[in-house]
């Protein structure tokens, strides 16, 4: 008797074995931004930047398929994360967008304050080197509605006069 009541347990139990180990639930890609850094350089005729930030892309196991992630614009914003100071931030990325991410794939992509960023003008170097920055990117996921706004922690830039 005992044997017949564990049957039909049995039956069932290899159907949820696949459940149970897959707990990713990045059905949209989930972004973030590490450390970023922004550096003045003042000469004599003009005030050049440079800095870098890295991007991490995760797309969970659960998404049925691959998601393309597109950069929209950067630009550097005041430490609440409110006001633009500098827009648009020209920066280059490697690997560069679109980027392709397949379902249980994390990508880390950097990006660098590209050489077409026009020299600084002065009333921008006054807003840079007022206090604490943060740098702002919007990207695009092919599997949400919308773009997505993010916001790096907020930092000082090195090299103000």
């Amino acid at each position: 008797m005992k044997r017949a009541s564990l049957l039909p347990l049995l039956v069932v139990a290899p159907l949820f074995g696949g459940c149970v180990g897959n707990t990713d639930e990045a059905v949209f890609v989930e972004m973030g931004l590490g450390t970023p850094s922004l550096q003045l350089t003042v000469g004599s005729l003009a005030t050049k930047l440079d800095g870098s930030l890295q991007v991490s892309l995760h797309l969970g196991a659960n998404a049925d398929a691959t998601s393309q992630v597109t950069f929209e614009s950067a630009s550097i914003k005041d430490a609440a994360g409110t006001g633009e100071l500098l827009a648009p931030l020209y920066l280059a990325a490697t690997p560069a967008f679109p980027l392709a991410l397949a379902p249980e794939t994390t990508l880390t992509v950097d990006l660098v304050v590209d050489g077409t960023q026009p020299p600084l003008e002065d009333a921008d170097v006054t807003a840079l080197c007022a206090g604490d920055v943060r740098i702002g990117l919007v990207l695009r996921d092919s599997r949400a509605a919308s773009a997505t706004p993010l916001a790096s922690e907020a930092f000082r830039p090195t090299g103000c006069p």
